[in-house]
């Protein structure tokens, strides 16, 4: 089984929109969605394939399935109970060809064949997302609107990547709205390092 680990900087930067596309390239792929706690928050721990629960319209899961994974396993787990979770989870994807997991406490499990981060132009990345972006072959800055496009901003932005990692290509693109191409160009990106592995 291959695995691509789509991680990110904090919530809200696109790590599931870029989870659902990349699994509509994929043959026969499952997927995995963790989600741990924000600080205070109460937090009930459950893994589940249940489509009563996975297939609940907009949300992250009902996307990876309606994008053709099968099965969609969520993890949703406090980080004390991670590790066995995560295990419950992975014994659930074992069949498929291709695993797509978005989380980035998932790098503490597994090693992917891929590891993609996510980020905006602004704003602080949580403590969470510092190993994944050391370890990742592909960063995107998703660029929400054409305000974001300033050479200053995403000069400042690239600096602060580049101080984790000088490796991985840097890709600007708005997840929600950019045609096809620079999607094709991800494609091939991906495609490269996946040969390679």
């Amino acid at each position: 089984m291959k695995i691509i680990s789509i991680t990110g900087a904090k919530s809200h930067v696109g790590k599931s929109t870029l989870a659902a596309k990349v699994i509509s390239w994929l043959k026969q792929p499952a997927a995995i969605k963790c989600t741990l706690p924000r600080k205070g928050e109460k937090f009930e721990t459950f893994v589940t394939d249940s489509s009563k629960i996975i297939d609940q319209a907009g949300t992250d899961t009902w996307a990876f399935r309606k994008a053709g994974a099968n099965p969609v396993v969520w993890v949703h787990t406090n980080p004390e109970a991670f590790s066995v979770s995560f295990n419950e989870a992975l014994s659930l994807v074992n069949q498929a060809t291709w695993l797509v997991i978005e989380g980035n406490r998932s790098l503490q499990a597994v090693e992917p064949d891929l590891i993609v981060f996510v980020t905006t132009i602004q704003g602080e990345m949580k403590p969470s997302a510092i190993l994944p972006l050391e370890k990742a072959h592909v960063i995107i800055i998703n660029i929400h609107s054409e305000d974001e496009r300033d050479r200053n901003a995403i000069e400042a932005r690239q600096k602060v990547l580049r101080d984790y990692n000088r490796q991985a290509p840097i890709m600007m693109m708005n997840l929600m709205h950019d045609g096809e191409k620079p999607w094709l160009a991800l494609k091939e990106i991906m495609n490269n390092i996946l040969e390679e592995a």
